[in-house]
């Protein structure tokens, strides 16, 4: 713990020394799938922006959450000895049926481990783990680790920002995920292991959650890692969609 401190302090150090203010809004840690942790310092593309149209959706140019200054950071890597260990017992051969579970619980555990660290660290400023493979990070793939929480989106004005908020939470392009006529959305793709009950979460505090998506027919959740929680909050929640699920199988 006392190494992750002082790398985590180091770093934070360096980027103040290093970046302009606007770029020490916010500190994101990332950590590889074998056990390396790195600070990234960003600025805040403030308010978070999903997409609202279909003409956003098929834009290249959407706007990201989190700035990065690439030209001057140069981020350090430091190799964690027990996230290592956990990675490499989860990859054992005899461990093979349960790969996806002891992944989890390992991400979980870092999870838990680098907020301890991040407590410690007394900065004023958000620190977020990103739990997403992409190259793109959004507001959706964070989990507070200290400091302030990240500023509160606002409320979602239509069907296509609701369900690209947990497309990119999902890591999956909204323009390919998302059928829809007339321009309402009438079906959307949550298939795979990356859409879990944390997806679903996202729809909770919605207060015109039903009036938003009273278009939406079709919910594919095809090996989809939730619960039944989730799923009745669905039934509940948006009526007379069908929910096209079949329960996540580990590999």
């Amino acid at each position: 713990m006392t190494e992750i401190i002082e790398f985590l302090k180091s770093e934070i150090k360096r980027s103040e020394e290093t970046l302009s203010t606007e770029y020490n809004q916010a500190y994101i840690v990332g950590c590889s799938d074998d056990g390396q942790i790195a600070v990234f310092p960003c600025q805040l593309q403030i308010p978070f922006h999903y997409p609202k149209s279909i003409s956003e959706l098929e834009s290249y140019d959407e706007p990201q959450h989190f700035i990065i200054d690439e030209s001057n950071w140069n981020e350090e890597w430091l190799t964690v000895a027990e996230f290592e260990k956990d990675y490499e017992t989860a990859c054992l051969p005899e461990n093979e049926e349960k790969f996806d579970e002891l992944i989890n619980d390992a991400i979980n555990k870092r999870i838990m481990t680098l907020k301890e660290a991040c407590v410690q660290l007394n900065v004023l400023k958000p620190i977020v783990f990103v739990q997403s493979e992409s190259e793109y990070w959004f507001e959706v793939n964070t989990i507070h680790l200290a400091g302030p929480e990240l500023p509160e989106m606002p409320e979602p004005s239509c069907d296509i920002e609701v369900l690209s908020r947990l497309l990119r939470h999902t890591v999956s392009a909204p323009q390919y995920s998302l059928k829809i006529e007339n321009g309402v959305v009438t079906e959307v793709d949550l298939n795979g292991g990356s859409t879990n009950d944390s997806t679903i979460d996202l729809l909770r505090n919605i207060p015109n959650l039903s009036e938003l998506l009273k278009g939406l027919k079709r919910i594919n959740l095809e090996s989809a890692a939730i619960s039944t929680k989730s799923l009745d909050f669905l039934k509940t929640e948006i009526q007379d969609v069908e929910l096209n699920y079949t329960p996540y199988k580990a590999n």
